[in-house]
C-alpha cells in the first residue's frame, strides 16, 4: 500500500497540536480541585484556638503532611504549565513571499526548457512544509509526552491530598479546635444563669409586695377597729 508521506507527516502535526490543547483541559479541573482545598485548608489556619484544646501536636503533624502534598502537587502543576514551547509552521504569509521569492529565482536562473519555475518552485515548497512538520510533530510529539507523564503522576497526588485533607476535617471538628462547641457552651450556660437570675429577682419582689400588701391590709383592719371604739 502506498503512503503519502506528505499527509502521514501533516496528520501527525496536527494531532500533536490538538494533544496539547487536550492536556491544557485535562489540567483545569486537577486544578480547581487544587484551590478548594487550598481554600480548606487556609480556613483551618484561620478557625484554630489554641486554647481550644490540646491536641495541636497532631493538628500539626497533619497541616505538615498537607502542606507538604500541597508542595508536590504545585511543582507538578508548575511542571505541567510552564516552560514548554511548540514549534509551529510559518506563517502563511512567509511562505508566500518565500514560494514568490523562488518563482523568481527559477525565472532568472533557468537553464533548460524542462522545468516550469512555478511548478518547481511548488515542488520546493512542499519539500520545505514536510520537514516542518517531520521537525515540529517530532519536537511536540516529546512536550506532550512530557505534560501527559506529569499529568499522571499528578493524579494519585491529588487523591492523596484529598483524603489528608478529609482526615484534617474530621479530626478538626471531632476535637472542636476551632473553639466553637465551647462557646456556643459558655454562652447557654452565660444565658441560663441571668435567667435564673432573673427568676429569682421576680419570685423576690412578689414576695415583697405580698408582704406589703398583707401588712397594709392589717394596718387598715386596725384603722376600722378603733374608728368603731371611738
Amino acid at each position: 500500500m502506498e503512503i503519502n508521506q506528505f499527509e502521514f507527516y501533516e496528520k501527525q502535526y496536527f494531532h500533536e497540536l490538538t494533544s496539547r490543547d487536550r492536556i491544557q483541559s485535562l489540567l483545569q479541573i486537577p486544578f480547581a480541585i487544587v484551590a478548594s482545598l487550598v481554600a480548606i485548608l487556609a480556613s483551618f489556619i484561620k478557625d484554630y484556638q489554641p486554647a481550644a484544646g490540646s491536641d495541636a501536636l497532631v493538628l500539626g503533624f497533619l497541616l505538615a503532611g498537607n502542606l507538604f502534598l500541597l508542595f508536590s502537587v504545585g511543582k507538578i502543576f508548575l511542571q505541567c504549565f510552564h516552560g514548554h514551547s511548540y514549534e509551529c509552521l510559518p506563517f502563511a504569509n512567509v511562505i508566500s513571499n518565500y514560494r514568490d521569492e523562488l518563482i523568481g529565482y527559477y525565472e532568472q536562473n533557468k537553464e533548460a526548457e524542462e522545468y516550469d519555475p512555478i511548478d518547481k518552485a511548488d515542488k520546493h515548497i512542499q519539500k520545505t512544509i514536510q520537514d516542518y512538520y517531520i521537525k515540529c510533530a517530532a519536537y511536540n510529539a516529546q512536550v506532550n509526552t512530557y505534560r501527559g507523564y506529569k499529568w499522571h503522576s499528578l493524579i494519585p497526588k491529588i487523591i492523596y491530598l484529598m483524603v489528608l485533607v478529609a482526615v484534617t476535617y474530621v479530626y478538626f471538628n471531632i476535637n472542636d479546635l476551632d473553639g466553637k462547641k465551647n462557646a456556643s457552651y459558655v454562652l447557654e450556660d452565660d444565658v441560663g444563669a441571668k435567667l435564673t437570675f432573673v427568676s429569682l429577682t421576680y419570685i423576690c419582689c412578689i414576695e415583697k409586695s405580698q408582704k406589703e400588701f398583707e401588712k397594709d391590709e392589717k394596718i387598715n383592719t386596725s384603722t376600722a377597729s378603733t374608728s368603731k371604739s371611738d
